[in-house]
């Protein structure tokens, strides 16, 4: 490897993590959702859809139909109970509570209670990884029980470029990642479960107006995994809609430059999507001193693209540059094509 290669992969390393946007999404299908559900927790097995709920004295774990939003199966939890996150383990449903230190282990197919089991701290988000469940308590780390006898085996801080990412709540094991619901938020956190790093962000802002949402604690709220199919479900507290999702991440198409912004547009995405922009701005910005020496001696192989919002990175006006195969570096395991 020359040592221009070498040199151009470092400065596009450092300049990409700055500008990755959020991916967005496409909605796939729209289905109704119970509005008086304070959805806690959603996960889809066998076919079948289950959701715990929460609020003392109103918390629940049902099954659901997808298509009606009607409970088929329900099960009241204790008024002491405020339910929370929930994952099925084998033929059990494993159910969280918020500040009682318990979880609840049903049969899956009676809704039985079978046994419960103790931890420390807040009981948040849940889903496991064919090993370990994974639990979320509202702060930045994600904790790991091993399944057989509910005691802690290791635990992770969660960070985005080395800061802590806190209020983690649903949970959902997507293909390697740990896919979170962040409180009060309309992302979506990846993360690595082996290092706690996040790895992207699913942008869901304006997947339900707030207009059609009862109140401030009417978040986004639940993600469940359809496996078997490859589906992405989501919904949130008090929502009268849940929705099948197609996370769009696809690599940007560029026009020519003019007066120093490129426009970039995603075939796939039209204004009517439900995405906040289907039109991006990138700017590629030459430095004082180096800039012209850079682009005059380098090629670069990486493309990274900023939202309209996104501050400049240089104040001096974009150099243009011939790009093939434009993406963006999203960090370890996920690079673009070289």
């Amino acid at each position: 490897m020359g040592f221009r290669h070498v040199i151009s992969i470092l400065i596009a390393l450092i300049l990409a993590p700055l500008a990755c946007a959020d991916d967005g999404y496409r909605i796939v299908h729209t289905y109704p959702h119970d509005a008086h559900a304070f959805t806690q927790g959603l996960v889809f097995v066998d076919g079948h859809l289950y959701e715990s709920t929460g609020i003392n004295g109103q918390s629940s774990l049902r099954m659901v139909d997808l298509e009606t939003g009607r409970a088929l199966q329900e099960q009241p939890v204790d008024a002491k109970y405020f339910g929370e996150g929930l994952t099925a383990w084998g033929s059990t449903l494993v159910q969280l509570t918020w500040q009682s230190h318990v979880a609840l282990v049903y049969d899956r197919f009676s809704f039985r209670l079978l046994r419960t089991f103790s931890y420390d701290g807040e009981g948040w988000g849940l889903t496991q990884d064919g090993k370990t469940l994974i639990l979320s308590d509202g702060t930045a780390t994600l904790r790991f029980f091993d399944p057989a006898t509910f005691k802690e085996v290791r635990r992770v801080r969660v960070e985005d470029r080395g800061q802590p990412v806190t209020y983690l709540n649903e949970l959902e094991y997507v293909e390697g990642q740990v896919y979170a619901n962040i409180w009060h938020s309309d992302r979506i956190a990846r993360i690595s479960p082996r290092t706690g790093r996040v790895l992207g962000w699913i942008d869901l802002k304006g997947l339900l107006p707030e207009s059609e949402r009862g109140g401030a604690e009417a978040v986004l709220n639940g993600i469940a995994w359809d496996a078997g199919h490859r589906r992405l479900f989501v919904t949130g507290k008090w929502w009268p809609k849940l929705f099948e999702i197609e996370v769009v991440s696809e690599p940007a198409r560029t026009v020519p430059i003019r007066h120093g912004q490129s426009q970039i547009r995603n075939p796939r995405l039209p204004k009517t999507s439900g995405i906040t922009s289907g039109v991006e701005t990138a700017r590629i910005y030459s430095s004082a001193r180096l800039g012209p020496w850079i682009f005059r001696h380098f090629r670069f192989p990486v493309f990274c693209k900023m939202p309209p919002s996104s501050p400049s990175l240089w104040p001096l006006p974009a150099m243009r540059l011939r790009f093939s195969a434009p993406t963006c570096w999203r960090g370890a395991g996920t690079s673009s094509s070289w």
